[in-house]
């Protein structure tokens, strides 16, 4: 009950008593994200709809450490294993219901390695990933799109389309732990060009012989050697065919 003391022009007082004051009660504290997993590096926010007011957080139960373990909030808070409380007060409001939030620090899986080097290989190509984290899952796409735990699973996976070039993506998924940074790879599958052939027949000569060199894929350059080395692209080109 509150009394209450009033006067008039002509001096006199009167008083009253009127019930209990009522006073709102300040909304409670929203936690962002409400709870869950956070990375080490990670962070929380607190904040209170309605305009400005004083927020006040513990890692430590109030019920048994009363108003020692609370912290003033000043802007995000650094990641923490277990409940976290907090309260908030606004001048001419009642303190805020006290609001909490169960956070657990998590680890990112570890990034997929590919056991096939990115680039051109001829005909075909098995490409399989793996990671170091236990109970992983690898989750690839070969389109390009971000890979997720509803991607596919089978690996390896083999890119044997001739002419064609594949951005592999995969991502590891781990219970306990947030899905790895993706890893990606291009490909490029070629068609291997036709052999040359070589005319005429091998054989014996007299005096000196003259051989054409030609190969069915349009626009192939030939390499050769006389030595019987094995030819590459350092060898002599074939010119005029």
């Amino acid at each position: 009950m509150v009394n209450v003391e009033c006067s008039n022009k002509a001096g006199l007082t009167t008083s009253a008593t009127v019930g209990p004051v009522r006073f709102d009660r300040t909304p409670a504290v929203v936690f962002s994200p409400p709870g869950g997993p956070l990375l080490e590096s990670g962070s929380f926010t607190l904040q209170v709809d309605g305009g400005s007011a004083s927020i006040f957080y513990s890692t430590v139960d109030p019920a048994a450490a009363g108003f020692e373990g609370w912290e003033v909030y000043t802007g995000p808070v650094d990641a923490v294993t277990g409940t976290v409380w907090a309260v908030a007060s606004r001048t001419g409001w009642g303190d805020s219901l006290v609001a909490t939030a169960a956070f657990v620090i998590q680890e990112l899986a570890a990034t997929p390695v590919f056991d096939q080097a990115a680039g051109e290989y001829v005909t075909s190509v098995s490409v399989g990933a793996v990671t170091t984290t236990a109970g992983a899952v690898v989750h690839y796409t070969t389109d390009g799109s971000p890979p997720t735990a509803a991607s596919p699973t089978a690996l390896p996976v083999v890119l044997d389309t001739l002419q064609s070039v594949t951005t592999l993506r995969a991502v590891a998924v781990a219970p306990g732990f947030f899905n790895s940074e993706v890893a990606d790879a291009t490909y490029t599958v070629l068609e291997q060009v036709a052999a040359p052939l070589v005319a005429p027949a091998p054989g014996t000569y007299p005096g000196s012989v003259t051989l054409a060199m030609t190969s069915a894929t349009d626009g192939a350059d030939i390499y050769y050697t006389t030595d019987g080395s094995t030819p590459s692209t350092s060898a002599t080109r074939l010119v005029g065919g």
